[in-house]
């Protein structure tokens, strides 16, 4: 073999050998980068969701975009959006046995939530209220907790309240909230969680408050056989449209960016039609 063929030939092995370094450089620089990406997609939960095929955006604002604190009135629970100044939701239970104690008075004493007087700025106070046209709408009710008066007076912290159209209040939130009443008096125990639907661009109040277009209320049975009911009412009802406010619990959950069936271990109440409720007149 000549000189020259020998060079030619360890020439060829030199290129060929470097390619498979080359290849394997790629796969390190690549699985880096997806490494990555799915850290990404781990991050915390004040950053705003990835957006994909098995998690769609939700069309209102996502619960976990915003900082919350929980205020514990020891009666009901608030878990209050910091940024909106409004309660995302309000968690309480309600028996039978509570219900028949009417104990207490309604004292309308409406005052700024205690539990957040060390947070500048966050608490709303009655006054932001005041010849807007719009009431202190309760969303953990009064008259739930006419068993103690301690527990009613704590019903009217500002945190408890959402801005509802006087004929929403008065009339058709009213009559949804006598009829859990009557429900958690006839199935003997329910939890009940009510909110405001949040949304990136609401109107607002004077003071910045802003106006929710819309509200909800889940009804979950404690009593065998267990099952669970929701609604969505607008700012416009203004009638009994009970029947007609009936929404999918996971549709609700989608729309708020809330898992209410994993919090509460929902996914062993099966969805129930109004009719199978019992009740009774307290």
């Amino acid at each position: 073999m000549s000189w020259r063929l020998f060079a030619v030939l360890m020439l060829t092995i030199t290129l060929n050998g470097c390619s498979t370094p080359s290849k394997q450089i790629t796969t390190e620089i690549v699985e880096p980068i997806i490494d990555a990406k799915s850290k990404a997609e781990n991050r915390p939960s004040t950053e705003t969701p990835a957006t994909s095929v098995s998690r769609p955006k939700p069309p209102s604002l996502l619960a976990s975009r915003h900082p919350h604190a929980v205020l514990d009135h020891k009666y009901f629970v608030v878990y209050y959006d910091k940024q909106y100044r409004l309660a995302r939701w309000v968690k309480y239970e309600m028996s039978k046995e509570s219900l028949l104690l009417k104990k207490a008075k309604r004292r309308d004493r409406f005052k700024a939530d205690p539990l957040l007087n060390n947070e500048l700025n966050l608490a709303v106070l009655p006054k932001e209220y005041r010849k807007t046209g719009y009431d202190r709408g309760h969303l953990a009710p009064s008259a739930d907790f006419a068993f103690s008066q301690e527990a009613n007076d704590a019903t009217f912290v500002m945190s408890n309240m959402v801005p509802q159209k006087p004929k929403l209040n008065q009339v058709a939130w009213s009559q949804l909230e006598d009829q859990v009443r009557q429900w958690a008096c006839g199935e003997e125990k329910v939890t009940v969680v009510t909110g405001p639907v949040l949304e990136e661009k609401m109107s607002t109040l004077p003071s910045g408050l802003p106006i929710p277009r819309a509200f909800f209320k889940i009804v979950f049975d404690e009593t065998p056989p267990r099952k669970a009911i929701a609604f969505l009412y607008k700012q416009e009802d203004s009638t009994n449209v009970m029947n007609d406010r009936i929404i999918d619990l996971k549709q609700l959950e989608r729309m708020v960016g809330e898992d209410f069936s994993s919090y509460l271990n929902a996914e062993e109440r099966r969805p129930a039609q109004v009719v199978e409720w019992k009740e009774c007149k307290i």
